[in-house]
Parts: C-alpha cells; sequence; structure tokens
C-alpha cells in the first residue's frame, strides 16, 4: 500500500491525525472498499491476521483503503466529556472525502465499507446521521455496530436481554437459528465507552438514572442532534451484517459481549430496504472463537468460514449498478 498522514477536522471535538494507506489494482477497477478497524481505530488490524485476508481477497479488482487514528476516533476531546455521534464524524468525513477522491475512487465504480466492532459502528454512524447512504453501494458490518443504544448498554443492573432473529425479523438468512445476547457493556468494553462518554459509571453499580439520556442521546438509533434525527431508509446501499451466534471458545470475562444485541437494535429499525431481496441480510456467524472472533467461525447457510463468506458477499454486491 501507499501511505500518507493526514488530519480529520469536525465540529465539536478535537482535530484528529490519521494514517491512511491504499493499493489500485493493475486491472479493471470495480470499486473502493474503505475496511474500518474494530477498538480504538488506532491500528488497521481487525482480528488478527483476519483482515489481512480481506484486503488481498479486493485486491484484485477493488482499490482498498485502510486507515489507523493516531487516537480514539470515539473520544471526541481526548478527554472526559463530549459526544460519541460528534466523534463519528470523523470516519464519517474520511468516507465522504474517499469518495470524491477521483485517484481512491475512481469515476463511475462502487465505494463500499466494511468495519468490525468499533468499526461497524463507525459505518452505521455514516449511514444513519452523515448521509453516507447517498454513496455507498455495498457495507459488511460484522460484530455490531456496538453503539446503537449506549444507554441500554450501560444499564445496571444486568436486567436486559434481546432475542436475535426470532420469527419474522426482517433480514435474517434462512440456516439463521435465532438465540440470546446480554445487553449490558462488560470489562473493557464498558470502560471505553465510559471514558469515550465522559461518564465514569457503565454498566456498574454507581451508574444513576440522569446519566441514561446523555448516553442515549450519543446513540446510533437514538441519538439527538439538535433537528437532525437519524435515517434509516437506505434504498441504494446493500447491506449484510455478520453477529456470533455460538462459540467454539468462550471462556474469558468479556465472552460473550454485548456485540450482537447492541447491533440487533440497529437491524431491528429495518423492514426493508431498497429494491433488491437481497438489500438487508443478518447472518448468525457460528462457532465463532471469543466474543468477536467471526474470523474463525462459519457462514450456517453456506458452509464456508465467515472470511470467506464475507469477501463473497462484498465482491458480489459492490457494483455500481444498484
Amino acid at each position: 500500500m501507499t501511505c500518507l498522514d493526514g488530519t480529520i477536522n469536525c465540529p465539536n471535538t478535537q482535530s484528529i491525525g490519521i494514517t491512511y494507506g491504499w493499493s489500485i489494482p493493475s486491472g479493471t477497477i470495480q470499486g473502493t472498499i474503505v475496511l474500518f478497524s474494530g477498538g480504538k481505530g488506532t491500528t488497521p488490524s481487525e482480528y488478527g491476521d483476519d483482515n489481512l485476508a480481506y484486503a488481498s481477497a479486493y485486491q484484485a479488482n477493488f482499490v482498498v483503503i485502510q486507515l489507523e487514528y493516531n487516537s480514539a476516533w470515539e473520544d471526541p476531546n481526548n478527554g472526559p466529556g463530549g459526544s460519541i455521534l460528534n466523534a463519528a464524524c470523523r470516519p464519517a468525513t474520511f468516507l465522504n472525502w474517499v469518495n470524491n477522491n477521483v485517484v481512491l475512487h475512481p469515476t463511475a465504480t462502487a465505494m463500499c465499507a466494511q468495519g468490525g466492532s468499533a468499526g461497524s459502528g463507525a459505518i452505521s454512524y455514516s449511514l444513519a446521521w452523515y448521509g453516507a447512504s447517498s454513496y455507498l453501494k455495498n457495507v459488511e458490518l460484522i460484530s455490531g455496530p456496538v453503539f446503537s443504544k449506549i444507554d441500554q448498554g450501560c444499564t445496571w443492573p444486568n436486567a436486559l436481554t434481546m432475542t436475535i432473529c426470532p420469527a419474522g425479523q426482517y433480514g435474517c438468512t434462512a440456516k439463521t437459528t435465532t438465540w440470546t445476547d446480554d445487553v449490558i457493556y462488560v470489562g473493557d468494553y464498558a470502560k471505553g465507552v465510559s471514558n469515550w462518554s465522559g461518564l465514569p459509571y457503565c454498566g456498574n453499580s454507581h451508574v444513576t438514572s440522569s446519566e441514561y439520556p446523555t448516553w442515549a442521546a450519543m446513540s446510533i438509533v437514538d441519538g439527538s442532534s439538535g433537528t437532525v434525527t437519524p435515517a434509516f431508509d437506505y434504498p441504494t446501499t446493500t447491506m449484510h451484517s455478520w453477529l456470533c451466534s455460538s462459540y467454539s471458545v468462550c471462556n474469558d470475562g468479556s465472552c460473550p459481549n454485548n456485540s450482537a444485541s447492541e447491533g440487533n437494535y440497529f437491524y431491528q429499525q429495518f423492514s426493508s430496504m431498497g429494491p433488491h431481496p437481497e438489500s438487508f441480510a443478518l447472518t448468525g456467524v457460528t462457532l465463532c472463537n471469543q466474543e468477536e472472533g467471526i474470523g474463525k467461525g462459519y457462514d450456517p447457510d453456506t458452509g464456508l468460514k465467515a472470511p470467506q463468506a464475507i469477501n463473497a458477499d462484498m465482491v458480489g454486491k459492490c457494483q455500481i449498478v444498484h
């Protein structure tokens, strides 16, 4: 990849430095795929070596772009206080800039994005709040989005459980079976939300009722930004969600986490999307390795390892035609 440094400036946040890299295929370019990593976004690597597998699978026919931030993109002020919703302007601005850059996104080709965990949150904020559905043709969302209803994830005591893919839920694939997932953030995930939101008691016994509206106001689904409201109608964007539904190994203090339940709050907003029957799909990945170990799991509909299924879905749907 060719790499450069840059700076993203957004309202109500501090400027943040980034390093971004891109590769351009030698043959016909089908489109551009931006890969967002999980966690703080301070490394382009995602799920061990899996992100390398995604990138190499796409490089034959797509401009592939990866980035890393100099600090956590979710933290708007590099310290207490602020809104993750405001901080989501950072990945949304990067996506929009790539879309308008004819070197990184050649004219008359498709613009697409893929992200895991917090990276899927970055894409979902961009769709719901920053107008990215006007240009994104396909998105692959892995283990998330994890910021759909932050207030529900911070609720104490842990009294909320989400049923995912019950009978009749829109988009669930044919062989995806129903499962449940606790809604509360656990371990370092709760600490991250506490640090980025400036409210220190997410998911623990010290939380007070006065904090929930603030968390709700910075969420993807229930956020509040003056007169702006989130949009959940993406008629020209196809979307596929990949959530862990069962585990081969799940034995640390954060497994399972709430990436599936938080993600499902977002997916419950859709009853139809666009003119194609495949516009939205939700797959419950089986035999994940630890809480978000999609890379070791399987697609129940095809029997493929999950990264292979995700690669095939992206390549098939990242097209200008829809």
